[in-house]
C-alpha cells in the first residue's frame, strides 16, 4: 500500500484519532490511507505481530480480541514509546519526532473510571510534559450527545484546560463544550443516537496554528465503525 505523505509543502502536520470498533491494525491503517495523516491513533483495533508499514507503529494489547495502535504510517514521525507504572491499560504514551517534537498520550477510557483513567494517563507522564509540548487524543467516552447541552465530563475538561491543554474541536469551531454540531459517535442501541466524545487536546499556545479540525463524514465512514475519525490540521514554523 502507498501512504501518501501529509502536505509537507505547506508545513502542516496531519493527527487522527479514530475508534474503528474492530478490524486488523494492519486493515484500518490502509483504510485510514486516504486521511492522508501523519500520526494515527487507533482504539479498538487488533493487534498484529508484524507490520509492513514504512514508519512507526506502536501496539498495545487491551483485551483478547481488542487494543491500540499509534502510527505514523508515512516515516514522517519516529515514535519512542513510553511507560509508567501509573498509567491506565488501554491507553499508549510516546515521544513523537518529526517536524516537531511532542509527548503524545492516547486514550481509550473503559469503566468503571472513564474519566478518572485520564487523569491518571496525565499525572503519570506529568514529568515528560512539563519539558516539552503534551496533545492527548482518543475515545475519552465522556461528552453530550448532539442537542443536549448537559455536558458530561465538564470538570474534565475544566482540568485539562488547567494544565494548559485545549480541545482543538472546540477551539478551531469556536463552540463552547455541550453545543457541538459533528458527532463523533452513534449509539446504535439508543437508535443511533448522536454524542460528541472523540477528542485531540493541544497545548493552548498551538491556538494559532490550528488549520482545521475535521469529522469524518457519514458516506465514507458510517459501514466501517460507530466511531467517525477526527483529523487536526496544525501549522508549525
Amino acid at each position: 500500500m502507498q501512504y501518501r505523505a501529509a502536505d509537507m509543502s505547506h508545513s502542516m502536520i496531519r493527527i487522527t484519532t479514530w475508534n474503528c470498533r474492530s478490524g486488523s491494525v494492519h486493515a484500518r491503517i490502509a483504510e485510514a490511507a486516504e486521511l492522508e495523516t501523519d500520526l494515527l491513533f487507533l482504539q479498538e483495533c487488533r493487534p498484529e505481530p508484524a507490520l509492513s508499514f514504512a514508519g512507526d507503529v506502536l501496539q498495545q494489547t487491551v483485551t483478547s480480541a481488542k487494543g491500540l495502535a499509534l502510527a505514523s504510517p508515512n516515516g514522517r514521525f519516529s515514535l519512542s514509546r513510553l511507560s509508567r507504572p501509573g498509567a491506565p491499560t488501554s491507553s499508549i504514551a510516546a515521544i513523537a519526532d518529526g517536524p516537531v517534537r511532542f509527548l503524545l498520550l492516547g486514550s481509550w477510557t473503559h469503566p468503571p473510571a472513564y474519566r478518572a483513567e485520564v487523569d491518571q494517563l496525565v499525572a503519570a507522564y506529568a514529568d515528560v510534559s512539563a519539558t516539552m509540548p503534551t496533545v492527548l487524543l482518543g475515545d475519552l467516552n465522556t461528552g453530550p450527545a448532539l442537542g443536549n447541552p448537559v455536558i458530561r465530563g465538564g470538570a474534565l475538561f475544566q482540568r485539562l484546560e488547567a494544565l494548559g491543554l485545549v480541545s482543538a474541536y472546540h477551539v478551531h469551531h469556536g463552540v463552547n463544550h455541550g453545543h457541538e454540531t459533528h458527532a463523533t459517535y452513534y449509539h446504535s442501541s439508543s437508535g443511533n443516537t448522536p454524542w460528541h466524545i472523540d477528542y485531540c487536546f493541544v497545548p493552548s499556545a498551538w491556538r494559532e496554528r490550528l488549520r482545521s479540525v475535521d469529522v469524518g463524514g457519514e458516506d465514507t465512514w458510517a459501514g466501517r465503525s460507530d466511531h467517525r475519525p477526527l483529523t487536526v490540521v496544525l501549522s508549525y514554523p
